[in-house]
């Protein structure tokens, strides 16, 4: 900061930055670009750790969560995304809508809506088009959604909720 010298260059978007964050460590950079992905980089060595991939237009933001476990990606797609930094893996992406309806999806396809946010959205599977009514009665599950943002991982989420839900023998 003193002589305004550049120290490393970055080298591993194919297009422009648009936003960067640290780490609340200092020890790892986030970077978000036109090219529709983030790369988390060690701070130290410049060295690339990992290229987060899914979503569909230009990254607008970037933020580490306070303890440095996850990360929030916005962009201009119109969704949000969780990302655990140690495994790469996208935990659920959130989903807003005009009229302040929302819907939240694990990566495993679990989710928790407004009233009416799971109203707007379909799932396409090869040329079938349904709607998320088809699919609430087994992946609507708000704790399970809950329970995966805390853990940072939907696997565990399912199996602590679904084994509280067995009943005691």
């Amino acid at each position: 900061m003193a002589t305004g010298s550049a120290l490393k260059t970055l080298i591993g978007h194919h297009s422009n930055v648009v936003t960067v964050a640290f780490s609340p460590d200092g020890k790892t950079l986030a970077s978000g670009s036109v090219d529709k992905t983030v790369i988390l980089w060690d701070v130290a060595t410049g060295s690339a750790i990992k290229t987060l991939k899914g979503h569909n237009d230009i990254l607008l933001s970037v933020a580490f969560s306070p303890d440095g476990r996850f990360l929030v990606s916005g962009s201009g797609d119109g969704t949000s995304r969780c990302w655990d930094i140690n495994t790469g893996r996208e935990i659920a992406q959130f989903i807003s809508f005009r009229d302040a309806e929302w819907i939240v999806i694990t990566s495993e396809g679990y989710y928790n809506s407004s009233l009416n946010g799971d109203k707007l959205l379909n799932v396409r599977i090869g040329n079938n088009v349904y709607g998320m009514d088809h699919y609430r009665s087994e992946f609507y599950n708000p704790q399970i959604v809950e329970t995966a943002l805390k853990l940072g991982d939907t696997q565990k989420a399912i199996s602590e909720v679904i084994g509280k839900q067995k009943p005691n023998r």
